[in-house]
Formats: C-alpha cells, sequence, structure tokens
C-alpha cells in the first residue's frame, strides 16, 4: 500500500502503516489524545516513526454494527 502525501509533506519510510478504527462516538478531546497516545507509543515500543502512522477512526452508531451471523447485536440486546 502506499500513504500519499495529503499535502502535508510528511516523508513516510517503508515502514509505513495505517489503522482503521471504527467504533462508537468519542469526545474529540478522547480522539486527539487517542492519536498522540498511539503515536508516541508505536514509536516507543516499536520504533514506527511517527510520520509513518495514519489512523482513519470512524464513527458508526450502535445500528451500524454486526459482529457476524448476520444479525444487529447492539440493536438485538446481545451485547
Amino acid at each position: 500500500m502506499v500513504i500519499g502525501d495529503v499535502g502535508q509533506s510528511r516523508p513516510r519510510t517503508a515502514k509505513a502503516i495505517t489503522v482503521p478504527i471504527a467504533r462508537l462516538p468519542r469526545t474529540l478531546a478522547s480522539r486527539r489524545a487517542f492519536f498522540r497516545l498511539a503515536a508516541d507509543r508505536l514509536e516507543a515500543d516499536c520504533g514506527l516513526p511517527q510520520g509513518d502512522l495514519m489512523i482513519n477512526m470512524v464513527t458508526a452508531s450502535e445500528s451500524g454494527w454486526s459482529f457476524g451471523s448476520g444479525k444487529a447485536q447492539f440493536l438485538g440486546g446481545e451485547l
């Protein structure tokens, strides 16, 4: 996969990764804190340059989830 620059002038290395996350809504402050923590920890623990981390966090309501078997577990009371 090639991770484009998206106009940020960020150098990328061969270590570049993307992290897709789908979750229930969170505050802007908690998202910012997560992005910072993820970048800091992956750099410290794995040696991943912070410029090589791209996170895509998508918000979905409870009605937008199925964990398998064609069921909406949140809506059916299973979760």
